[in-house]
């Protein structure tokens, strides 16, 4: 059914436990998983898009109904439960803060038997639980979005969908936006304009990919995306800390060796021809395209372009 095979993975090891309590408690005699192979632990490498790639699709997500849900993934990285899960009353635009402290997940009714959206205040770990400063573009964003609903509510009447009131995230007759809206639509969006595709929890790595690039440690990104152990954010974004690490080491190659161009390998600086060098040799040694885009600074398209077309002159995005 078209499950990923880390999921799988997940299904597996329930099962699994499920069935040994049941031999526990004498329900069943034997363990049926016992013949079946766990399935193997698939290492996903995550995309993400340069500042250039962002700003063009906040610029082509403009007017659509996924903008909000787009430009609150760039500007604050939450995931996706958070982003539809966010309300009016977490939102303060007198302190410029937001606060996430709720979120929204499609489960199943045994009802209705259909996945339906339910809030929680229940986060993935407390450490999930976190306010974040905003800025002017994002805020004045927001403010614009909270006049609209107003005017949507009056426009509408009594059929404006009144169940979701208070939160943001919501379509022009009040419906809340869901995930499997997000999921359908976000790819479609990037394929009609032409942009590359990736996930749309992707944009989280790249809100925290560039906070990397922006020069702030692991550890202040790792309480901005809310996550629970340092090792989690050190094991997603070392592709980004090895160029502070590479700066660092050539930083201290120039100064025991007195060589002035050792500290710049890894910097336009050097020259075109320099840097041509520096990612064939990337990519030849194996490393991913995404993350020879993160070492070097350089986006993917001139990546390509000089791994395989061999040419001197690096473009911007």
């Amino acid at each position: 059914h078209g499950l990923g095979e880390n999921t799988i993975r997940k299904y597996y090891t329930l099962i699994r436990a499920s069935l040994a309590y049941g031999m526990k408690k004498r329900i069943i005699l034997e363990n049926p998983t016992d013949e079946v192979e766990k399935p193997k632990l698939q290492k996903f490498t995550s995309a993400f898009y340069c500042k250039e790639e962002i700003n063009e699709l906040i610029k082509v997500s403009k007017g659509t109904k996924l903008e909000t849900v787009i430009r609150i993934a760039c500007y604050f990285g939450l995931r996706r439960s958070e982003i539809i899960g966010l309300k009016w009353d977490a939102v303060d635009f007198n302190f410029n803060m937001i606060t996430v402290r709720n979120k929204v997940l499609m489960l199943f009714d045994g009802k209705t038997g259909k996945n339906v959206p339910v809030a929680s205040t229940e986060l993935k770990s407390e450490s999930s639980r976190r306010s974040l400063p905003m800025g002017e573009g994002i805020k004045n964003y927001l403010l614009q979005v909270k006049e609209k609903q107003e005017k949507d509510a009056n426009y509408f009447g009594n059929s404006y969908n009144q169940e979701w009131k208070g939160y943001v995230c919501r379509h022009a007759d009040g419906r809340l936006v869901l995930p499997e809206y997000i999921r359908s639509m976000f790819p479609r969006l990037l394929k009609r304009n032409g942009l590359k595709v990736i996930r749309f929890h992707d944009l989280r790595h790249s809100c925290a990919t560039l906070l990397l690039q922006s020069g702030f440690n692991m550890r202040e990104v790792q309480e901005w995306m809310g996550h629970s152990d340092f090792s989690i954010t050190a094991k997603t974004y070392a592709h980004v800390d090895y160029k502070n690490k590479a700066s660092m080491a050539n930083s201290l190659d120039e100064q025991i060796t007195g060589r002035e161009e050792a500290g710049q390998t890894i910097h336009r600086e050097k020259g075109n021809k320099s840097m041509e060098h520096i990612v064939q040799s990337m990519i030849k040694a194996g490393l991913p395209i995404p993350q020879v885009t993160a070492i070097t600074g350089i986006c993917e398209k001139d990546v390509v372009y000089l791994a395989y077309k061999g040419q001197e002159n690096v473009f911007s995005c």
